[in-house]
């Protein structure tokens, strides 16, 4: 008995790795290298900051830049074509939360690789990638007036995340890269207040535009300076 059940549990694990493997289609167990730089908005070179290799959920390989800003590590390959590299990006994460491993830095992502290049290259040298200053915005809006008012708002931020073609070179992609959001919302007699944490790109302020009670429609900006910045609207 003792032996049909050791041999039971090896098949479980035998039949678990292998299924493992198919999913993400490990090409012979092949190492590739990944290298690249990492520099701000003004050139100077990033330090510590994560870089990845994933695909789906599995990672495939890490490292980190270098006090010159470089980066390069080995890596599993994929030829499936969910093979991506992460800059400084988490896995996964909500939208209440920062991209960000670094929540002081913007993050970005290269996808896309060419299918053909996972069975003749045996490196990645992706060049040199700017990653701006990213910022926190704690943001609250308080009724302190005794009178009724309806007060519909919105902010305009900017997404800290650059998503990269890789295809010989490397191409930002229209539309998802550090592009333009907005949060809105209504608030009236039974929800007066609010309160939201918010991440944008540290170089573009944000911008609050408000009516109440269909009033005049009123802009404010908001410049994100520091790393955390606050703002309270009253009304």
């Amino acid at each position: 008995m003792k032996r049909m059940k050791l041999a039971f549990l090896f098949y479980i694990f035998t039949a678990f790795c292998f299924y493992s493997c198919q999913d993400i289609e490990i090409e012979n167990n092949k190492r590739i290298t990944v290298s690249g730089k990492l520099v701000d908005q003004d050139g100077n070179p990033l330090q510590n900051i994560n870089v990845q290799s994933v695909v789906e959920e599995y990672t495939m390989g890490t490292g980190s830049s270098n006090v010159s800003g470089d980066f390069s590590y080995v890596s599993l390959q994929s030829y499936s074509n969910d093979f991506v590299t992460l800059i400084n990006r988490k896995k996964g994460f909500n939208f209440n939360q920062s991209p960000a491993v670094n929540e002081n830095y913007a993050s970005a992502r290269i996808i896309n690789y060419d299918e053909d290049d996972f069975l003749r290259v045996n490196k990645y040298e992706l060049g040199s990638f700017e990653i701006p200053k990213a910022a926190t915005l704690e943001f609250s809006i308080e009724k302190i007036s005794s009178e009724d008012k309806n007060l519909n708002w919105s902010l305009r931020l900017y997404n800290t995340n650059c998503d990269y073609a890789y295809r010989d070179t490397i191409e930002p992609i229209e539309n998802f890269c550090y592009e333009v959001y907005y949060i809105a919302r209504n608030q009236d007699s039974i929800k007066p207040n609010y309160q939201g944490r918010f991440y944008s790109l540290a170089s573009k302020p944000a911008v609050f535009t408000y009516t109440i009670n269909n009033n005049a429609t009123q802009s404010i900006t908001i410049p994100l300076t520091n790393a955390t910045n606050n703002y309270v609207f009253e009304y």
